[in-house]
């Protein structure tokens, strides 16, 4: 969550299929925030209005470069955002964390989506 109504995801997330680089239809995501458990029922699910893919990136290429995309949500949501760095931060030897759910290899077999 980058901000109280725009979510940062990978690109490759949002594609309709691993041969395509047409979107899904927002239509079919739902953001889940406030989570700890994926095979839990809570959580708040929000919809989204629209997906924004970085305009270079290829689905079809065989490199993962510009794999970034933004989902807007249909509304804002109550919940603390992450800053995006600006130019003149010094990020030089801090360790940074990133969480979430997902594959962990490349085009690798995913068993751990609950159902």
């Amino acid at each position: 969550l980058i901000h109280p109504r725009w979510v940062l995801t990978a690109a490759h997330c949002v594609k309709a299929g691993d041969y395509t680089n047409q979107n899904i239809d927002p239509s079919e995501i739902r953001v889940i925030l406030n989570i700890h458990n994926l095979k839990t029922e809570s959580g708040d699910r929000i919809r989204v209005k629209r997906i924004v893919t970085h305009p270079q990136y290829d689905n079809l290429s065989s490199v993962d470069n510009f794999d970034v995309a933004l989902l807007e949500l249909e509304k804002e949501v109550p919940y603390e955002t992450i800053p995006i760095l600006t130019n003149d931060s010094d990020i030089t030897g801090k360790t940074a964390t990133v969480i979430g759910w997902g594959a962990t290899k490349l085009k690798g077999f995913i068993n751990n989506y609950p159902s």
